[in-house]
């Protein structure tokens, strides 16, 4: 309920519209099943998700979230990215801080990639993303895909730093 603050008026307790938008984030997390937990009884992923359904209750326009899967098992980093993927293509801004490359690819619409605080490439992710960008900025070679529901990066091979003459391993 803390999510709805903005849209309660006054002193005025919880209506119904703050009720069904608290079902729905809670739905919407797979965290109705927590609900009813004290904050410092969950897990550090638990209370990720509980966060990201108080962020959800309040019906942004425009979120900002700051790696929004870390600490979550794959199931739920995949619901998080697909349930913030919906909210954009809903018609909210959604801004997403990630390190982690697979996801950004899959489940956003424009990248800018950042290296010690200075833009690197910004635009579309398969071009942010294009090799000589994950070389320089990540030190890494990507392996690229499609698939059915869109393209994929798995990074595969670190490039270490190397004398003259000597060969990648």
């Amino acid at each position: 309920m803390l999510g709805r603050l903005p849209h309660r008026q006054g002193w005025n307790g919880p209506g119904p519209a703050d009720h069904a938008a608290v079902a729905e984030a809670l739905a919407a997390t797979d965290c109705a099943g927590l609900a009813a937990r004290a904050v410092d009884t969950l897990s550090g992923g638990e209370r990720a998700r509980v966060l990201l359904a108080r962020a959800l209750a309040g019906q942004p326009a425009i979120l900002l979230a700051d790696e929004p899967t870390a600490g979550l098992d794959p199931y739920h980093q995949l619901e998080v990215m697909e349930r913030l993927q919906s909210l954009a293509q809903s018609g909210a801004t959604v801004l997403v801080v990630l390190h982690d490359l697979a996801a950004a690819v899959r489940f956003c619409d424009r990248l800018v990639l950042l290296d010690r605080g200075r833009v690197v490439a910004a635009g579309d992710p398969g071009e942010v993303t294009a090799a000589p960008n994950l070389r320089t900025v990540f030190r890494i070679e990507a392996a690229r895909g499609q698939l059915p529901e869109g393209s994929y990066l798995l990074p595969r091979r670190r490039i270490l730093d190397r004398a003259p003459g000597s060969t990648l391993i």
